[in-house]
């Protein structure tokens, strides 16, 4: 699973309901991935998506962006199971194989506090990402919530998510 994370730059999501350094990229044309991260925007580059890629199950998502032009610092959300747009909410009691939301914290080299997910959350917290538009490269939508590290000592508050990767 963290392969495929790492190739496109964990969880199992409720049902559908119908910081870092970066390079400025323009949003107003062309794919963009852009957020809060504790407050602080974030725009990412290097900007990808797909929807059921050629070789993963069946509703695989990939949203993914660097948030540091060296690209030290990815952020990526890989889901499985999505078959429509929706609202899907990640939270600690779910597969972290099958939904993923992933931060590198740029400010450690412990590695139990550099990978920060959703799954790690405590009790009462959550991640949700809402797809608006979902097609073979073009995904859209919004997502907010935490992200907290192996060793729960490190947690992010992630706010104004917003992504278009075509």
């Amino acid at each position: 699973m963290f392969l495929l994370l790492a190739v496109a730059c964990g969880n199992k999501a409720s049902e559908p309901q119908a910081g870092g350094e970066a390079k400025t990229v323009a949003t107003a044309s062309g794919p963009f991935l852009t957020m809060k991260v504790d407050g602080k925007l974030v725009e990412c580059t290097d900007v990808f998506g797909a929807y059921n890629p050629k070789g993963y199950p069946k509703g695989t998502t990939i949203v993914a962006g660097e948030m540091k032009p060296d690209k030290s610092q990815p952020f990526n959300i890989a889901l499985y199971d999505i078959q429509q747009p929706g609202t899907y909410t990640i939270t600690n009691q779910n597969d972290p194989v099958k939904w993923a939301v992933q931060y590198v914290n740029p400010n450690t080299t412990d590695p139990f506090d550099i990978r920060l997910l959703a799954v790690n959350n405590a009790a009462g917290e959550s991640f949700t990402i809402r797809f608006t538009k979902l097609s073979e490269m073009d995904l859209e939508g919004t997502f907010e919530g935490t992200l907290t590290s192996d060793n729960g000592n490190t947690v992010v508050r992630i706010t104004e998510g917003k992504f278009d990767t075509e």
